[in-house]
């Protein structure tokens, strides 16, 4: 009986412990839990998806707010994937630990509509050609970035606002709707308005609807067909053009901006004015085509009289020495010819001597070395009578001096000559304010051969000088060479006591200009008060701060190259 008791407790144990291991697995094997939320890129929940866990898929279910959750998850790595016909698939690996949740979130990325194509959309308000087989169009429509693209057929085009294209993309509105007017073109006078809608009934599909209205081909009637030449001054005319209500037709100049039209687009029957601006630039008169709903017409002008004046006076006065003046011919029209002419007068010369439309004229006379009493000659220009006076020869005097002259420093004496063509012909001569340069005679009647250019010792510019004179009309350049600068101080050696303070030197220069510069050799207890760039002579202060090093100490400090000494004692 004794050993009864303890085998019954032992077995009643086992009894019981295998009760609880099949009712309530968690308890052992502490399972994990899987949960999956799944949204779009508009952070819009995305319904319809197909969600497995792999190696082994768990059933699934979803909670309150939406999340999809696996329960009794073994610990372990596993493979979450989403997929759906309106969106583009998606997984994510994960790993699950006991008596955790793994939380996986999925974006997902609509699946675009990529050409939805209405091969054999009629049109059965459309007539062309043949009423009982309405002509079909191939639309493509794109649900790509919110927008739908219509292309026209081969051979034809779309016109949207004005402009004729192959392709055009409307967008949808935040209801995934598009309204909007296109009209297929089939040939820049025939135009067919189709006005409906254009719509996706969903994010992965696309129906297009259009409505057509009209009787087909337009067809256009203008009144008149031909115009009668326009004036030089210019006229507006009008034309009237018949055709049904929805047809739509244009104008253009064709590049005649002397042309204008009004309108440049019209929908049904109008009346077109055509404006024509003043002939300012054909005198032959013009002419230019310009083409209204598809009709050409030619566009004539009358020209009118040239009529050309000049800015020149009736006379014009020239002295010895020749000259140009320069005046402007101007014209009514651009294409005028005119010509010009010396008369055989060879001493004007006339640039142009011809020219279309207006333009400059420039009258060259030639310098009058042979005449002593003057001449005058008459030019036309443009039918315009010119009279030309010039005054009489000049004595041309010249001398024997070259264009340029140099002298040292020490200056020097140059002698040369002046010849005249006439003995009572005057000339002068000027140093031009060059005090440094005297010429002797400064003035003369007729040839002299004893003329002196004097040029005075340079002691202030070591660089040297020139100057322009001028001689009987003749420019001369003088050039004087300077010498080298040179440099001397009056103390070579200055010595301080160990408290601060200033000596002062004397820099002197052998000329105003030389450039020097002083340092004081980076000895920072040494100040130079003109230290940098100067230039000739100067009187230098030396500054030293005190002395508080305990030992006597010397420095080097240099002023215009020479070198000087700086002794300060110490306390």
């Amino acid at each position: 009986m004794k050993y009864l008791i303890p085998v019954l407790l032992v077995c009643s144990v086992f009894i019981i412990l295998q009760c609880t291991l099949k009712d309530n697995p968690v308890v052992v094997m502490n399972y994990g839990t899987v949960k999956v939320q799944i949204s779009d890129l508009s952070d819009s929940t995305a319904t319809g998806a197909n969600i497995k866990l792999k190696p082994k898929s768990e059933k699934l279910k979803q909670d309150s707010i939406g999340n999809y959750i696996f329960d009794n998850v073994k610990p372990g790595n596993y493979t979450v994937s989403v997929s759906s016909d309106d969106y583009y698939a998606d997984s994510s690996q994960i790993s699950v630990y006991a008596a955790d949740t793994a939380q996986v979130n999925f974006f997902l990325q609509h699946k675009p509509v990529i050409g939805v194509s209405i091969n054999s959309l009629n049109f059965n308000q459309l007539d062309v050609g043949d009423t009982s087989s309405p002509m079909s169009y191939n639309i493509t429509g794109n649900y790509l970035e919110d927008s739908l693209t219509i292309k026209a057929p081969d051979g034809f085009y779309i016109l949207y606002n004005n402009e004729y294209i192959s392709e055009i993309q409307l967008a949808f509105d935040n209801n995934n709707n598009i309204s909007d007017t296109v009209y297929i073109v089939f040939s820049p006078s025939e135009v067919k308005s189709y006005n409906g809608s254009l719509r996706h009934t969903s994010l992965h599909a696309a129906d297009v609807v259009i409505q057509c209205f009209g009787d087909g081909l337009c067809n256009l009637n203008i009144n008149p067909n031909t115009l009668n030449s326009f004036p030089q001054e210019g006229r507006s005319d009008s034309i009237y053009v018949t055709t049904q209500q929805n047809c739509t037709w244009t104008t253009t100049n064709n590049g005649n901006s002397w042309i204008e039209i009004n309108p440049s687009s019209h929908t049904g029957s109008g009346t077109v004015i055509i404006t024509v601006t003043e002939n300012r630039a054909k005198y032959l008169g013009r002419n230019g085509k310009i083409n209204i709903a598809g009709h050409e017409f030619t566009i004539n002008q009358n020209g009118g009289d040239c009529n050309p004046i000049t800015t020149f006076s009736n006379q014009l006065n020239f002295n010895s020495e020749g000259g140009d003046s320069v005046g402007f011919v101007e014209t009514d029209f651009a294409d005028c010819p005119w010509s010009s002419t010396n008369n055989g007068n060879g001493w004007i010369e006339i640039n142009p001597s011809s020219h279309t439309g207006s333009g400059s004229v420039t009258i060259i006379v030639a310098e009058n070395n042979t005449n002593r009493e003057g001449r005058n000659g008459i030019i036309n220009i443009a039918e315009h009578q010119i009279t030309i006076n010039q005054s009489g020869a000049d004595c041309n005097p010249i001398t024997t001096f070259s264009n340029q002259l140099t002298f040292n420093s020490e200056g020097g004496d140059s002698v040369g000559s002046v010849e005249t063509d006439f003995e009572d012909c005057p000339w002068t001569s000027t140093n031009n304010g060059y005090e440094w340069i005297t010429i002797i005679p400064d003035s003369g009647t007729g040839s002299n051969n004893n003329v002196h250019i004097k040029v005075d010792p340079d002691t202030t510019k070591h660089n040297g000088r020139d100057a322009n004179i001028v001689i009987a009309k003749q420019t001369i350049e003088i050039i004087q060479n300077g010498d080298s600068c040179s440099f001397s101080v009056s103390e070579d050696t200055l010595t301080f006591s160990a408290s601060a303070g200033t000596q002062t030197i004397n820099l002197n220069a052998s000329f105003e200009d030389c450039d020097w510069s002083s340092s004081n050799n980076d000895h920072d207890w040494v100040t130079i008060q003109t230290e940098g760039e100067e230039e000739g002579d100067k009187e230098i202060n030396i500054q030293v701060t005190e002395n508080n090093t305990g030992e006597e100490r010397t420095g080097t400090i240099t002023i215009a190259g020479i070198e000087i000494v700086i002794i300060q004692y110490h306390h």
